[in-house]
């Protein structure tokens, strides 16, 4: 079994501090009113019905800050500020839970093979991160309703994930650049960091294709 990667460990030259220092102190402010806001979305929900004007800017609100969520996830794990806790977790499971979300039926159409998947050796939140990551590059890749197709394979010791989505107008060349509005760069950092590997490409056709392999949990 691949051994885990330690996380990196980046500097912020202005300030003399590590940055993953810099970073927690934000996202620290940053939760308080991002809690305060899902709140509010919550509670407005309850009262503004679904077809009113209101009741689509509380959609709207509330989309926002999943978004904002999901952005101040993505920096963390990019930035691989946490070491992977890894651990016997139930592929199936994560999978099952990420496709269950409205996010992903309101936006996405995800057709994956009906494989069992294995148990797998990585860190639950880390993994479960990645996935969503990849479906949501792929449904922002264009201003259409995507399909993505996913497939499992067993290699060796090590479980290959392929997501495959026809994304036209989508360029990859700054694809692991961090903070960019797209960005794999947290799903390729979670993958080596886990013991597995990463990588996306995009052929002539508009194909993009998103292979990612974890290490499968030993079994007795």
């Amino acid at each position: 079994m691949s051994p885990i990667a330690q996380p990196t460990e980046f500097k912020s030259d202005t300030l003399n501090l590590p940055a993953s220092d810099v970073i927690q102190h934000l996202v620290h402010e940053l939760r308080q009113p991002l809690s305060a806001l899902e709140s509010i979305a919550y509670y407005l929900r309850l009262t503004a019905s679904d077809s009113t004007p209101a009741g689509h800017q509380v959609d709207r609100l509330q989309q926002m800050v999943d978004n904002a969520n999901w952005v101040v996830n993505d920096i963390l794990h990019a930035f691989q500020i946490a070491a992977p806790m890894a651990s016997a977790v139930d592929a199936q499971e994560i999978f099952a839970d990420v496709l269950e979300e409205a996010w992903i039926s309101e936006g996405l159409d995800v057709q994956r093979d009906e494989a069992e998947l294995p148990m797998i050796f990585v860190d639950r939140e880390q993994f479960r991160h990645l996935i969503r990551t990849v479906l949501h590059f792929i449904r922002q890749a264009g201003p259409v309703r995507r399909t993505a197709a996913v497939s499992f394979r067993e290699s060796g010791d090590m479980l290959q994930i392929e997501f495959l989505a026809q994304t036209p107008g989508l360029s990859i060349e700054n694809l692991y650049q961090p903070l960019a509005s797209k960005t794999l760069l947290s799903c390729r950092n979670i993958a080596i960091n886990n013991g597995g590997r990463f990588e996306a490409c995009k052929d002539d056709g508009g194909w993009l294709k998103v292979h990612v392999e974890v290490p499968l949990a030993e079994t007795e």
